[in-house]
């Protein structure tokens, strides 16, 4: 059983609570900040959810607030989705963030994924694209010896792909991993940073061997060439 703690002002969430259950998620409502704090210091709990819009507190201000005092996942609930609130959340310490209204079944396949993201990066990695060396645990690059300096942004889009290379990511599956966003969000945004990961990594960004672009699906990483 996932055990988790839902910073919500607004209601008891009950409905949620039940639905999440039936999953296989046990679900701790608190309506403050202060309230989670002493249920993540007091007992063991695998994710923090956050609510966006806390009356009286700024979300943001809670997920940096939880992410000094907890190695927990945290997954903000935005009400109503900006590539601005999901950058902001993501870089206050979120490990995703999700959009009302919340479908059970899809929420609790999240709360799995940031677990099992936050499990497997904790683990001393290293994963290698050609001459490019990625230290998931200590979030660092290197290229032919040197290190590459990426924005959080950048190191987490370069890692989702790495993960899974050769295999090819969806343009719309990415934007959920990295920003948070629904398969309808713009996906320059992601092209942008591809273009700028490109540009730091590869010997040749106008030849790119390291991050492919697959036509009609995504994007592949190439471990080796």
């Amino acid at each position: 059983m996932i055990r988790t703690v839902l910073v919500d002002g607004r209601s008891p969430a009950k409905a949620l609570a039940r639905a999440l259950l039936a999953e296989g998620i046990s679900l701790c409502c608190v309506s403050s900040a202060d309230h989670a704090f002493d249920v993540l210091l007091a007992d063991r709990v695998d994710v923090a959810l956050v609510d966006f819009g806390l009356p009286g507190v700024d979300g943001l201000t809670v997920c940096r607030a939880v992410r000094r005092r907890s190695e927990a996942p945290i997954v903000v609930i935005l009400h109503r989705p900006t590539v601005a609130e999901a950058t902001a959340a993501l870089a206050a310490g979120a490990d995703q963030c999700v959009a009302e209204p919340l479908a059970a079944k899809e929420f609790a396949a999240g709360i799995r994924g940031s677990l099992r993201r936050r499990t497997i990066t904790a683990e001393p990695a290293t994963v290698r694209l050609g001459e490019v060396e990625i230290r998931l645990a200590e979030r660092q690059v290197r290229r032919c010896g040197r290190e590459v300096r990426l924005t959080d942004t950048e190191f987490r889009l370069l890692a989702e792909l790495a993960a899974v290379a050769p295999v090819a990511v969806s343009r719309s599956e990415l934007l959920r991993r990295v920003w948070g966003l629904s398969r309808s969000a713009d996906t320059r945004l992601l092209d942008l940073h591809v273009c700028r990961l490109r540009n730091k990594i590869e010997a040749d960004p106008r030849r790119p061997r390291l991050l492919r672009t697959v036509r009609g699906v995504g994007y592949q990483a190439v471990p080796a060439w």
